[in-house]
């Protein structure tokens, strides 16, 4: 799969794009503050970044702030590379399950907002937007039209607010009090949903960087 590096979208105070090698170090302490300082959810290491071995494959991206600090980020993981449903989150779906891995089907993984920006609702909305809307429009120019994720319940509701994005999971609880569940959403129903039921809302979605 070939990737875009041109995906580049400002909206107000805030730019969201694919990260280079220098960027992706510095999205690593990012996540090492969410991941592993704020929630605990991975072991704290003396590097303080947060890492692992779907990294070296996967396409990051990234909003920034107007004074450059990263915001908000979030990866793909192409199916030839594997996926985190098939190995760390096998144990939710059922065994009959077959995971697509065609060149049309991605994983996200390690969607994350900074957390005084998550206390601003409306920033945090942006920033999350945004990092949909960067991946939505990488998808489109490269062929992707199925997208596998595993979410937080309750962000998975805020989700379908939204996107027609269908549970296929159990519910497992990985980190206390936490429950967790494998979701799908199928980009070209999305687009036939969305563009009927909030226009505005898709309109934004594939308009081009301003």
């Amino acid at each position: 799969m070939k990737e875009i590096k041109s995906i580049r979208l400002k909206e107000g105070e805030f730019l969201a794009k694919n990260l280079n090698q220098h960027e992706i170090e510095k999205a690593y302490r990012f996540r090492y503050k969410i991941f592993c300082e704020e929630l605990k959810w991975l072991p704290k290491n003396t590097v303080e970044k947060e890492s692992d071995e779907y990294d070296q494959h996967a396409i990051h991206f990234g909003v920034f702030s107007c004074s450059g600090e990263i915001v908000g980020y979030s990866r793909i993981l192409i199916p030839e590379n594997g996926f985190m449903l098939k190995k760390e989150f096998a144990d939710l779906l059922n065994p009959n399950y077959c995971i697509r891995e065609e060149k049309d089907a991605v994983e996200i993984s390690r969607l994350a907002v900074k957390s005084d920006t998550r206390g601003n609702q409306g920033n945090s909305a942006k920033v999350s937007m945004l990092l949909y809307k960067a991946m939505y429009q990488w998808a489109i120019r490269n062929g992707v039209r199925y997208w596998y994720m595993v979410v937080e319940t309750k962000f998975l509701k805020s989700l379908q607010a939204f996107f027609p994005c269908k549970v296929i999971s159990t519910t497992k609880e990985y980190q206390p009090n936490v429950s967790s569940v494998a979701a799908l959403l199928d980009i070209r129903e999305a687009e036939s949903i969305v563009s009927k039921t909030n226009p505005a809302l898709y309109s934004w979605f594939v308009s081009e960087a301003s």
